[in-house]
Order: structure tokens, then C-alpha cells, then sequence
């Protein structure tokens, strides 16, 4: 939640000239304010005495004051029938200017030469109630109770010319509607922008009768500011068949009874964001009193400019859709005819040639612009009633307190639609080329591809409660069916929602009923006002967050409340898309008993006067600041900057939250806080640890200034009421001494009243001002308190809290000392139990025989292997034994090989001697080569025979014949006599086979034995 830094500055307190000139109220209203309250209660509305009961129920008409609208940093005041403009970094600036810690640096110039702000007069006959920018921030729309003017935006260098800033500037206002929007007809409810519009030309009007008016205006043509472009009269729309009938409004005055007068008066009206998926930006919805909401889409303009993604999405959107009913044999008709017309509408914009304009303001790229398509028809379905239920959670509290109904419901005064994410599967799809998926992931926002695939709709009420409820079906473009098709109207009733299927084909199918009426699901309920600031005709209204698309403002009469989604938000949408069934109840179950929407009271506002809606802008110069009014004095605060890479912003205490789903909490508990990241980059142990303890060194908390009543600044009304008496027909008794008559009764009666009223007035101001002193004491004390608090912890850090803790050294003992002694004694623990658990540890090794390792048994079985291969007579009873080893590996196999043919070798060799013997004289034979020859064959087979390695065995012939070298010594010294040599070349040649061979087979052997010695295993 956003944690408050300060609130009104300097430069916008009554102490500055130029923020007391920007809010203060015009000559005209202040000397209607004041003889409204001489004559009236001071909880009433003011309104003029001299105005007829017609005027003063309009100016006392319950709805928005949204009286401020802004350009950047530029802000537009509506105070009665004024408009002041000023830019706030300009009033900054010029009061740090004139300005040096807090006092004027000099005593002859208080204000600079330079005017910080500018008057506008529009023609209007009664006061402002709202200001609408455009989404260019090229017109804005001045409402008041009937009429609507659109005022063309001067350039911001007028700001800076030196002129009387009471002098009005003078700039172009049209009429929007003259003989539509007037006095006799029904009063106008909302003036929206269409957030597709072409440079911010298209507005939207509705009016209390649910008549819905499409203006596509240019200030080159006079003629598209006296008739709409297109009209729907919403009350015929909810009775339309067919698409050939008419659904305009009538212009006639003359009004019949009708009883979708009371179920369709409209409360409120808003589009969804332009930056938002699906169909979200060209749905208007609409929430009436009774707590009805309805929706219309496709409602565009002839000529709109949608974003870079919207179309491409939206096309592959509906061809998917189409795919998948058409090959569903459960599908009713009527929702195969939808979806052929939401492809029919499809292919027309496809088969355009857009036009590509610059935007107005050169800062965002070019827009293209396309035509409205005509068929079906440019007049969409009327989707709804979306129903929210107002008493499920209310009749709770109605048995408790013992409250009625109509005073604990209330009726809806506002709506904001938050839509749906951006999809962006279109991107993956085959037909886009690579540079056209570039182009689009540039153009789509980050922020707006993260968040919930539904839509969420906020209602709230006069009596402060807000519903926060999810769309699961969702909106989609929809038109009444073709005359003639009479078919289809039998097959509308059957089917259940869902039924297998998807939720663009149930909404279809529920969308083809004769009533298309379905509930919104209420995920939460929450309480913005408390119980002794509920008053009659008050009114909520919501105003967007700059810093995140899922937090949002609601000003009340009882002050300004921060709501944030982004603790459930994600979660929520993580479950949705979870393909795993298994422990989904538990989990939703924990989602909606767990943390939920975070709310925090930004302002309290104590006293009886309209609060405008709240703006919010977030500038280097600035910073994060929200701005509101009363009537006399501006209101605003300064919040931290958020993280950038942050959802929340920190801890904050706030109210109390009531969800329809768990059981009501306490109004007054704090908000949890919480930390979402939309990025997906955690914060780690250290950086939220090092949050806490700067927040708990943060002591000093944000309290408004006083300000002073607006009654004890006012002017006395006497001398008005003075020279007002004396220049009627009792001005002759100026002259005269004061008689006892009726005339004299009078004015002294008249006269009481007027200083009852002011003296009434007096009283409440200075019972304030002795609420406030009162007030100072106990601030003073808790701030104190909290000085102290820092005091202490300055002072435990320093050593200094108790002196009787002293070092060896005898010096007081401080803060890191003391956390050392622990960190030292926690780490000697820890060596402790470290070495038990090792002591432990080894007398479990030696108890019991410690298990293989999964690359101990591989080598084990390698070893087998190698051993097998090694020992060929021993090899089928092994091989036997361990049946149910893995097959040798690579390696021993090779070894093998080799091994065997080491042994061939050696056996040709065998096999040569033998015939060199036989031919030199028998086995009896005995010559001095012949007895080389053996004790080579011999040496050669006896290589590390005393090591243990296990080598291999010389075949049994030459085995023998070595055995027998004792007996046959004598015939081979007799068969020496003869002179039989071998080769020399023969003898070295295969000799040095024989040795390589050898050297390789020992290697080996000695590197199987180093690497099962490292591992622990006896060769």
C-alpha cells in the first residue's frame, strides 16, 4: 500500500497566494455559499434564496463531482461556473522562488510576476459538476446537471503570459446536443471518451432514461455537435426481436409510463481501458440504480483507431471460436449464427485498406484507422442484466443492527471495469512473420500482458459498500438476429451454461436467450465507509491509480480510500491457468479465506462538504501526488514513489475487509502487507529484512495541517443585508427614531435570523478550531512517545541504555558488542552440535555397514565384468552366479579382447617353439637357443606374478613345458650339439608384441585398482 510522505504542501495552502486563488471559490459562488447558509442549515447543500425550487433541486441533485481534470502536470478547477488552469511544477517552482525555508525572502513581493493560473468562463447557465479530458488531452467535456460543452484546450504558453490571471482567457466551447441536452429533458449522467476514438473525437453521452448518444465531433464542422451520430435508446433495445428495428431515441419530450423506468435509470457508465484484451475497449457498460448492470458490444464509432494488437488478436479469437463450434454437435444454432456474424464483421475490417494518420500529440506512433463495418448491424445487442447481489452480505449485518434495507443496501452510484489481460498467443502463430511478432511484443505494454484473463467489474454504493465481482463468462460482440430466422428462436431455451463446452460458446448460448440475464460472481465486499460518516445523498465515485491497473482511488464523503487487487489478483490467475485438478478446492478455498483486497483511508474528511474525485499523477518533479477539493481549500498528499519493479508499495495500515465469501472482519483491523511482483523477480531474506528495520526506525508519521474554516474567513453578510434594507420600501425608517411598529418588528426579526445564522455558523467554525487544540495535546504526546522509541534504539546501539553492563575493559557494553557475544555464542553451539552429530555419526557407520552408492555398485559391476573376461575357466560358473548383473561394459569388453589376443599370440608362439623343437630332435632336444627361448616364454609370463593383480595364466602347453624344464634339460643340452637358432628378427618382432600387449593389460589393471583403491573397494 502507498505510505503517505506529507500532505497539502506549502505552495498550495491557504498560505500561498496563487494555491489560495487556484481553489478558492469564485465572487459569485461565495456570495451564494453565504446566503444559502444565512438561510439554511449549515448540512444542507448551499443554494441561492433567490432561485426558483426547480433550479435549487438541480443544483442539489445527488451525483459526481469529478471538478478536477488534469493534462500532465497541468490541472483544470472547476468552482462553481469557473475553471481555473495552472500548471502545479510551474506553482512549485515560483513558490520555492519567493520562498526560503518556509518565510518570504523579501516583504514587498509575495507573489511572482508571472501568474500561476488562468481563468476560463464557459457559457454555462449552472455550476460545473464534471471535467472529462480526452484521451489526446485536446478537449474536455464540461458537464453540469443538463448540458454538456466541449471546451477546445488552449496551449500551454498562455500559462505564461503576464497577464490579470481573474481576466478570463478566452478559447473556443461548443454545445454539445443544444436541443438534446437541455433543462427539460432528463439530466446527463456520464460524458465519456471512447478509447477508440480517431485523436480523441468521439464522446459518448448518457442521460438518466438510459439513452445512450455517439458523437464524432470536429471543430471545422459545426453540424456534428447539434446531432449524434448514433442514438440507442436502451429501454427499446432491451425489448428488440430483430435487427431491422428502429432502437433511436425519441425526440419527443412527452414521456409514457413504462415500468423499465425504474429498473433502467442509469447510475453510471464507463468503457474499458484501451490497453486491455478481447472486446473490452469497445464495450460500454452501464449500471443503473436498482443494481442492474448491462453491456453493449461492439459500440464504435464510423471512423476508430484501435490498438497495433487488437484486431489480430480478436481475428484469430473468432476463427478458433468458429472452428470449435462447428465441429461441436451440442451447439444450439443460434451460437453458430452468432459466431458466423462475429466472423462476418471480422472479414470486413480484414478487407480494409487502413489509413494511417499521425497522433495529435507526435508522442505516440501513428494510429490506423478503419471503418466501422455495417453488417450485421452497427447497433449491437443489449447483453445483460448482469446481476450483482446487493444483500447477500448486507442482510447479515441487517440482523445485527436492525437496520432497514434501503438504508443498508443503497443503490449504485459508480462502476470501473478493469479488462482483461492481453493475449498474445496470436504472436506464436505460423501465419505472422517474425518482424511482424517483433512489432507487436514492442508495441504491447508488459504490464498489459500480465494479470487476470477475466475482466473485473467494481461497483459501489451511496452507503460505501464496494462490490468487487469477476465476470466468468465475459462480453463478446453480439447483435440481435436477422428477421425471418424463426427457427432458431425454438432451440433457445435448452442447454446448461457450460455443458462441456467452452465460455465463448456459453456465452453465446446464454447470450440467445429470450432474457440474457446472469449473476457476476461477488468475489469480495468491501466497506470504504463507516457507519457515522454514511450520509444522505452522498456519493461514491472510483478514479484510476496511476501505478498499477489493479489499484484504484474511491472518494467518499467520509474521505479517500486506496484499494489494491494485486494480492489475489495473480494467484487467482496462476489457479486458472493450472491444467491439474488435484487439491484445487483447498487451494481456492485458501485464496478466498486468505489475504484478499488491501484497502487503506488515505484522507478522513470531518466536515459536511462535497469532496471532487481525486486525481493522481506520478512526475520526477511531483512525484507520486494525489489531488482532491472541497468547496474552499484544496486537499493533497504525497506518497512514496513506488518500485519500479514492485506491485506494492511497502506496509500501511488500512481498514478492515468484508468478503461475501468468509466471514466479515473488524472495520478498524490493519491491512497485511504485501509484496507482488508482476516482474517475477523474488526479493531476497536480506533486502526485506533491511525494509523492516528502516521502517521501524520510521517514526514520524504524515498528519494533515490545520486549516481554517472558510466561515471565519468569509465576510459578514450584515453591511449586504444593511444597504439591502435600506434601499427597499423601508428606507424612510434610515432617518427615523425607532418606533415600536410593524414595519420595525420586521427588520429587527429579519435581522436576528441573519445573526442566528452567522453566529450558528461562528459557533461550529470555532468548535473546531477548539477540536483541533484539542487534539495538538495528544498528537504532541504520541509523537514524543515515538522520539523516545528511536531515543531507545539509538541508545542500545550506542551502548548507553544500561550503564551496569560493562566489558572486560570496564566499558559500557553497545549494541554490536552485545549482538557479537550472541553471534559468537550461537556459532560455539553450533560447532557443538556439529561435532555430536559427527561423533554420532560414526558410531552408526561402525554399527552398521554402510549401504553402496549407486557409483559404487556400476563399478562393482564393471569389476565382475573385467574379472569374467580375465578368468575364461571360470567364467560360466560367474556367469551363472550373477545372472541378474548388467551386462559388461564397453571397457571391460575391450580388456577382454585383448586378453585374448595376448593369449593367441602367445599360443602361435607356443606352437613355432614346439616345431622348432620337434625338428631339431625331438622334446629330448636340448640347445642353448632352445633354452633362451623358454626363459623369455617364461619371464614374459610371469610379469607381476608376485603383485597380485591378477594376471593372466600361460596356456598349459607351455605351462608344461616350462614345469618340465628340469627333466628335458638333458635332451635339450644334447639336441644343442646340432645348432639350432632362431631368427634374431623373428625372436625381437614378436617378443616386443608380446611385451606392449603386456604393458597395456598392466596399465590398465593398475588403473582399475588406483580407482577402486579411491573409492573404498579391496581389488
Amino acid at each position: 500500500m502507498p505510505k503517505i510522505r506529507s500532505f497539502t504542501p506549502s505552495w498550495l495552502s491557504t498560505d500561498s497566494t496563487d494555491g489560495r486563488g487556484l481553489f478558492s471559490p469564485s465572487s459569485a459562488s461565495a456570495r451564494r455559499f453565504n446566503l444559502g447558509a444565512s438561510t439554511t442549515s449549515p448540512h444542507t447543500p448551499s443554494a441561492s434564496v433567490y432561485g426558483s425550487p426547480k433550479k435549487q433541486q438541480q443544483q442539489n441533485m445527488p451525483g459526481p463531482r469529478r471538478t478536477i481534470a488534469r493534462r500532465g502536470t497541468e490541472v483544470f478547477v472547476a468552482n462553481g461556473r469557473e475553471i481555473r488552469w495552472a500548471d502545479l511544477v510551474t506553482m512549485k517552482d515560483n513558490w520555492e522562488a519567493t520562498t526560503q525555508d518556509g518565510f518570504n525572502r523579501s516583504t514587498t513581493t509575495t507573489s511572482p510576476s508571472t501568474p500561476a493560473y488562468r481563468t476560463l468562463k464557459p457559457p454555462v447557465a449552472s455550476d460545473i459538476r464534471q471535467l472529462v479530458m480526452s484521451p489526446q488531452n485536446n478537449y474536455m467535456a464540461i458537464l453540469t446537471t443538463h448540458t454538456v460543452h466541449i471546451c477546445v484546450l488552449p496551449d500551454p504558453s498562455h500559462l505564461r503570459a503576464a497577464e490579470d490571471p481573474d481576466v478570463p482567457l478566452k478559447t473556443r466551447y461548443f454545445t454539445l446536443g443544444p436541443t438534446t441536452h437541455v433543462t427539460t429533458r432528463q439530466p446527463v449522467v456520464a460524458a465519456l471518451w471512447h478509447p477508440l476514438g480517431v485523436n480523441g473525437s468521439a464522446v459518448v453521452t448518457v442521460t438518466r432514461d438510459a439513452v445512450v448518444r455517439l458523437w464524432e465531433i470536429s471543430p471545422v464542422d459545426r453540424w456534428s455537435f447539434d446531432a449524434p451520430s448514433l442514438s440507442i435508446d436502451v429501454k427499446k433495445l432491451a425489448d428488440g426481436t430483430w435487427l431491422d428495428q428502429d432502437f433511436g431515441a425519441s425526440v419527443t419530450t412527452n414521456t409514457s409510463y413504462s415500468p423499465d423506468v425504474f429498473d433502467m435509470e442509469v447510475a453510471a457508465a464507463c468503457f474499458g481501458p484501451r490497453s486491455s484484451g478481447g472486446w473490452s475497449s469497445m464495450t460500454l457498460y452501464l449500471a443503473m440504480l436498482g443494481g442492474d448492470v448491462y453491456a453493449l458490444c461492439p459500440l464504435l464509432p464510423k471512423r476508430f483507431a484501435p490498438p497495433p494488437a487488437l484486431i489480430p488478436s480478436l481475428s484469430v479469437a473468432i476463427v478458433s471460436n468458429l472452428a470449435a463450434l462447428e465441429d461441436d454437435p451440442s451447439v444450439t444454432p443460434r451460437a453458430k449464427q452468432l459466431a458466423r456474424q462475429q466472423l462476418d464483421w471480422m472479414t470486413q475490417i480484414d478487407n480494409q485498406e487502413p489509413t494511417v494518420i499521425e497522433s495529435a500529440t507526435g508522442s505516440e506512433p501513428a494510429a490506423e484507422i478503419f471503418t466501422r463495418p455495417s453488417n450485421p448491424s452497427i447497433v449491437p445487442r443489449l447483453q445483460g442484466p448482469l446481476e450483482v447481489d446487493l444483500d447477500d452480505v448486507e442482510s447479515d449485518e441487517e440482523e445485527e443492527g436492525g437496520n432497514g434495507a434501503d438504508s443498508t443496501i443503497g443503490e449504485l452510484c459508480d462502476i470501473f471495469v478493469i479488462g482483461e489481460k492481453v493475449d498474445t498467443d496470436f504472436l506464436n502463430t505460423d501465419d505472422d512473420d517474425a518482424e511482424d511478432r517483433l512489432n507487436y511484443e514492442d508495441l504491447i505494454d508488459s504490464a498489459d500482458q500480465e494479470g487476470l484473463s477475466l475482466p473485473v467489474i467494481c461497483l459501489v454504493t451511496t452507503t460505501g459498500k464496494l462490490h468487487i465481482c469477476l465476470d466468468l463468462v465475459g462480453v463478446e460482440a453480439q447483435w440481435l438476429p436477422q428477421r425471418g430466422h424463426h427457427a432458431h428462436k425454438s432451440s433457445l431455451s435448452g442447454g446448461g451454461l457450460f455443458n462441456g463446452r467452452s465460455s465463448s460458446a456459453a456465452s453465446l448460448d446464454m447470450g440467445s436467450s429470450s432474457s440474457s440475464a446472469r449473476p457476476l460472481l461477488t468475489f469480495q465486499v468491501v466497506d470504504v465507509v463507516r457507519n457515522a460518516e454514511k450520509r444522505a445523498g452522498g456519493w461514491c465515485t472510483f478514479s484510476p491509480d496511476v501505478t498499477s491497473r489493479y489499484s484504484f482511488f474511491v472518494t467518499h464523503p467520509g474521505g479517500i480510500t486506496n484499494i489494491s487487487l494485486s494480492s489475489w489478483v495473480f494467484r487467482l490467475e496462476q489457479e486458472l491457468q493450472e491444467s491439474t485438478e488435484t487439491g484445487a478446492d483447498f487451494r481456492v478455498r485458501q485464496l478466498v479465506t486468505g489475504e484478499n483486497t488491501l484497502r487503506q483511508r488515505v484522507y478522513t474528511h470531518n466536515r459536511d462538504e462535497v469532496l471532487a474525485t481525486c486525481s493522481t499523477m506520478l512526475d520526477p518533479d511531483l512525484g507520486y501526488f494525489l489531488l482532491s477539493a472541497t468547496e474552499h481549500a484544496p486537499i493533497a498528499i504525497c506518497f512514496e514513489a513506488p518500485d519500479s519493479d514492485d506491485s506494492g508499495f511497502g506496509f500501511g495500515s488500512g481498514l478492515g475487509t468484508t468478503s461475501g465469501l468468509a466471514s466479515s472482519q473488524n472495520i478498524n483491523s490493519s491491512s497485511v502487507a504485501f509484496q507482488a511482483s508482476t516482474t517475477g523477480g523474488a526479493r531476497t531474506a536480506a533486502e526485506e529484512a533491511e525494509d523492516k528495520a528502516v521502517l521501524a526506525l520510521d517514526f514520524w508519521k504524515a498528519r494533515p495541517a490545520f486549516e481554517t474554516p472558510p466561515e471565519l474567513l468569509a465576510p459578514s453578510e450584515l453591511s449586504q443585508a444593511k444597504s439591502m434594507l435600506f434601499s427597499s420600501r423601508y428606507q424612510m425608517l434610515q432617518h427615523q427614531e425607532v418606533r415600536l411598529s410593524p414595519a420595525t418588528l420586521a427588520i429587527f426579526t429579519n435581522a436576528h435570523k441573519l445573526v442566528g445564522k452567522e453566529t450558528s455558523r461562528l459557533n461550529d467554525a470555532a468548535a473546531q478550531m477548539f477540536t483541533k487544540l484539542e487534539d495538538l495535546p495528544l498528537h504532541l504526546h504520541e509523537q514524543v512517545e515515538s522520539a523516545y522509541t528511536l531515543k531507545r534504539r539509538i541508545d542500545m546501539i550506542a551502548g548507553e541504555d544500561d550503564q551496569d553492563q560493562v566489558d572486560n575493559k570496564g566499558q559500557p557494553l553497545t549494541d554490536d558488542v552485545r549482538l557479537r557475544q550472541r553471534l559468537q555464542q550461537a556459532q560455539d553451539r553450533h560447532k557443538e552440535l556439529a561435532a555430536r552429530m559427527e561423533k554420532l555419526r560414526r558410531t552408526y557407520s561402525q554399527a552398521s555397514a554402510r549401504p553402496l552408492s549407486d557409483k559404487e555398485r556400476v563399478w562393482a559391476q564393471e569389476v565382475q565384468a573385467l574379472e569374467m573376461s580375465l578368468n575364461e575357466q571360470q567364467n560360466n560358473k560367474k556367469a551363472l552366479m550373477s545372472s541378474t548383473t548388467a551386462p559388461p561394459s564397453k571397457a571391460a569388453s575391450d580388456i577382454g579382447l585383448r586378453v585374448r589376443q595376448v593369449r593367441s599370440l602367445w599360443d602361435d608362439l607356443a606352437k613355432q617353439a614346439d616345431v622348432v623343437i620337434q625338428k631339431s630332435g625331438g622334446p629330448s632336444a636340448s640347445s642353448p637357443a632352445v633354452d633362451d627361448i623358454k626363459a623369455s616364454v617364461a619371464s614374459l609370463v610371469s610379469v607381476n606374478s608376485g603383485t597380485g593383480t591378477g594376471t593372466p595364466s600361460p596356456p598349459a602347453s607351455v605351462a608344461g613345458s616350462t614345469a618340465s624344464g628340469p627333466v628335458s634339460a638333458a635332451a635339450d643340452n644334447t639336441s644343442g650339439k646340432h645348432g639350432l637358432k632362431v631368427p634374431a628378427d623373428v625372436r625381437k618382432t614378436k617378443l616386443a608384441q608380446v611385451t606392449k600387449l603386456l604393458e597395456r593389460e598392466t596399465a590398465l589393471v593398475e588403473a582399475v585398482t588406483e580407482r577402486l583403491e579411491r573409492l573404498g573397494v579391496t581389488a
